[in-house]
């Protein structure tokens, strides 16, 4: 499945952060493959800049024109635990403008 930067970043903050040691080693390996490399740090020019207030989560930028999309292989038991975290948001009426991307991918299209 084809992501974009914001899609990885934002697939990292809704994943598990615990579960049974299948899904852990699973769900670990996913992040890694949505982390960033260096190259893709340096070509597409992701930055974090600190939150201004000292409060709350920094910001991440990058070079919108040269950023690309990467394909993130995923197996069933992976997308089956990425399809259920999108549903729990989707009951919590937690769906919005940072992850309604990855609902469509995920459960509108069924990618």
């Amino acid at each position: 499945m084809n992501l974009n930067i914001l899609e990885r970043i934002t697939l990292q903050g809704i994943l598990p952060q615990q579960g049974n040691y299948i899904n852990f080693k699973i769900i670990n390996e996913l992040r890694g493959e949505l982390s960033f490399s260096e190259r893709e740090i340096k070509d597409w020019g992701i930055k974090v800049t600190p939150n201004a207030e000292g409060k709350g989560q920094d910001f991440i930028t990058w070079n919108q024109v040269k950023a690309q999309e990467k394909e993130i292989k995923l197996g069933e038991v992976t997308r089956n635990i990425v399809v259920a975290e999108l549903k729990k948001l989707d009951e919590k009426g937690e769906i919005n403008a940072q992850n309604s991307s990855l609902y469509e991918k995920f459960i509108v299209k069924g990618q």
